[in-house]
């Protein structure tokens, strides 16, 4: 089954329904990359979101388009990355985590982006980690390290609205 993808703009705007050619391919591993890949006849532009239901596991994803191959005379074909990457594009100054759970760090990182923390599943253990000039997905990281388990990007619609929210991204 193909999913639907909904296709948003930089700014949040909703576009419409992006129809592809053939399957998606989402290529998802353990603390590593998150990426779909497919065909499609008007190929979005590079950093549009697209958000799709999951088929296999019936999670709402969001992907950020990074790549399109538009040749002549045929579909285009786009590489999207999760929306984890845009952490590359925030900055955490200095963050002292001292005797912190989980949902504590995890709110204390994602508190310089537009992502908040849903649920978190590695317990109420308390530990620390200090945080200086790092990126928002270094230090994201560094929170997984630290207190174990891994970050998974998931978005929950809401009533009355075209874009979800959730689990993370957070303020739409």
């Amino acid at each position: 089954m193909v999913p639907t993808l909904y296709l948003f703009d930089r700014f949040d705007a909703r576009l419409g329904i992006l129809p592809t050619v053939g399957g998606i391919t989402h290529v998802e591993e353990v603390g590593g990359e998150d990426t779909i890949e497919f065909d499609c006849l008007a190929a979005p532009e590079k950093g549009e979101r697209l958000l799709w239901r999951d088929p296999t596991d019936g999670v709402w994803r969001e992907h950020v388009v990074v790549r399109t191959d538009e040749p002549l005379g045929g579909p285009a074909h786009v590489y999207a990355e999760s929306s984890l990457c845009e952490l590359l594009g925030d900055f955490v100054e200095e963050e002292q985590l001292v005797a912190k759970t989980a949902a504590q760090a995890l709110s204390s990182v994602l508190g310089v982006t537009r992502w908040s923390a849903g649920e978190v599943g590695v317990g109420d253990v308390t530990r620390g980690c200090l945080l200086y000039h790092v990126n928002a997905l270094a230090a994201l990281r560094r929170v997984e390290e630290v207190w174990g388990g891994e970050a998974e990007a998931a978005a929950r619609p809401r009533p009355q609205s075209p874009w979800p929210t959730g689990a993370w991204p957070r303020g739409r």
